[in-house]
């Protein structure tokens, strides 16, 4: 029976190719159903992208008009024409690859160009009392546009639409390293298909739907490009590289890389991370003291003994520190918890596993997982990110018999950036990822850091604490 319906695919993939390939030789219009499926999944994909910024931007249009009553907004057809006309020619619509930092930065950079042509054009742009309208409208259209895309990729994520079909070639730490890194992350848009070892046996590759082949090595470069050169759609071959590279995408030309950022610890790239901790760090500090305040006042209520407490962490550099954190845990709670692992066999392999338990007894009942899953007990160490303990964004301090369970050289590599409030791994997996995940993640991004990164991080945070995505 396997067979036969393994026949009877390849025929029909036989014939599909044919039916295109002729209409291709007249010149005949072609109709969609006759196009691949990966062509019909692209167009679908920028179809959705576009209703997306189209109803983001006319909600952030309506929004202006009332709140400023500003009758430039009233020709929103010919803005939403000039803005979606900017996102194409960026590249938003019509390019695989583009990883979700690189989609942000050429989304705010194309609204602050449609913002300007807009005004430009309109010959309101000397109206000075019109700016900070101006600057609501772009802060609106980019920030809606921004979250809208987000609820679209995850719905094309879950109707398998995103990414770009992939095969990866060869065996070995790095093959393997970026194989889990991407299935467990699919917004980065590659989605893994197939794996094939060794490298010479290819044939299972000819396969229309596989656009990009990975490999480890130059050698296996040569080798999938003679092997593949005679397909009916011959991918692209990209070598994955271990050190870093020019590209700035994950997906470059020719290249992908688990290395393809800048150095973090550059001193403009240091003086630029500070800048940023400090501009959003002592706003946000004030906002969360009244939040604060009344976190502290619940814990005392449920709980006797000090609202807040320290816990030793390991940094930048292998450095302990303390962290300030509002307590969410009985005041006993190391005994409670070597009390449950000892009595508990399957928490005890959860806790090897994760450095966390999904029914952990010392939390504090009624409020203290709510409190974990907003990242509430987070709050006080924003004073630590203006104090420059830490960074806002960066790997994430964990005490020391977490820390331990990297390996050596990881450990080494990961102490070397500043440590952060929040990271990859926090508005990617959170609780849901193993030490394997998290070292996958950490990994990706300090080797692919950027100030985008950065700011895409900081903007995802707000959907994760928003959305309870916290400590279990």
């Amino acid at each position: 029976m396997s067979l036969a319906t393994d026949s009877e695919t390849a025929s029909a993939n036989a014939r599909e190719r044919s039916l295109r390939q002729e209409l291709l030789r007249r010149g005949a219009p072609r109709r969609f159903g006759t196009y691949r499926r990966s062509e019909r999944r692209r167009v679908i994909v920028a179809l959705t992208l576009l209703c997306s910024d189209i109803f983001s931007a006319f909600v952030a249009f309506s929004l202006v008009d009332i709140v400023f009553g500003l009758p430039w907004t009233k020709t929103a057809a010919s803005a939403l024409l000039l803005l979606v006309g900017i996102f194409c020619v960026s590249g938003l619509y019509g390019r695989n690859g583009l990883t979700p930092p690189e989609r942000m930065r050429r989304r705010l950079l194309g609204t602050i160009a449609f913002m300007t042509t807009y005004l430009l054009i309109s010959g309101e742009v000397v109206q000075s009392n019109l700016w900070l309208a101006a600057a609501c409208q772009g802060v609106l259209v980019f920030l809606l546009g921004h979250y809208g895309e987000i609820l679209t990729r995850h719905f094309l994520i879950r109707h398998k639409l995103w990414g770009v079909a992939t095969a990866f070639a060869g065996r070995g730490a790095a093959i393997e390293q970026a194989h889990q890194l991407l299935s467990a992350i699919p917004a980065l848009g590659v989605r893994p298909v197939s794996h094939v070892h060794p490298v010479d046996d290819l044939a299972s590759l000819d396969d229309p739907e596989i656009e990009i082949v990975v490999v480890a090595s130059r050698a296996d470069v040569a080798r999938v490009s003679k092997a593949t050169r005679f397909f009916t759609c011959p991918p692209t071959i990209l070598l994955l590289q271990a050190e870093t590279a020019p590209a700035k995408s994950f997906i470059g030309t020719g290249t992908i890389s688990l290395a393809a950022g800048c150095n973090i610890n550059a001193p403009h790239n240091r003086l630029m991370k500070r800048v940023i901790d400090l501009a959003i760090g002592i706003p946000a500090m004030l906002v969360a003291l009244p939040v604060i305040g009344v976190v502290a006042l619940m814990i005392k209520v449920f709980s006797p003994g000090p609202a807040f407490y320290e816990q030793v962490r390991v940094g930048s550099k292998n450095r302990f520190f303390r962290v300030l954190k509002l307590r969410t845990m009985h005041c006993d709670a190391e005994r409670l918890l070597q009390q449950y692992l000892h009595s508990n066999e399957a928490a005890r392999l959860e806790w090897e596993r994760f450095c966390k338990l999904s029914r952990d007894p010392r939390i504090l009942p009624y409020i203290g997982n709510i409190i974990r899953r907003m990242s509430l007990d987070e709050l006080p160490q924003l004073w630590q990110v203006v104090r420059g303990d830490i960074s806002l964004i960066g790997p994430r301090p964990f005490p020391a018999y977490h820390t331990n369970l990297f390996d050596p050289a990881f450990q080494k590599l990961r102490s070397s950036v500043p440590a952060g409030l929040t990271g990859f791994w926090q508005v990617s997996s959170r609780s849901n990822g193993d030490i394997e995940v998290q070292k996958a993640q950490d990994l990706y991004y300090i080797r692919n850091w950027s100030i985008w990164l950065d700011l895409y991080i900081l903007l995802q945070t707000i959907p994760a604490v928003i959305g309870a995505r916290g400590d279990r």
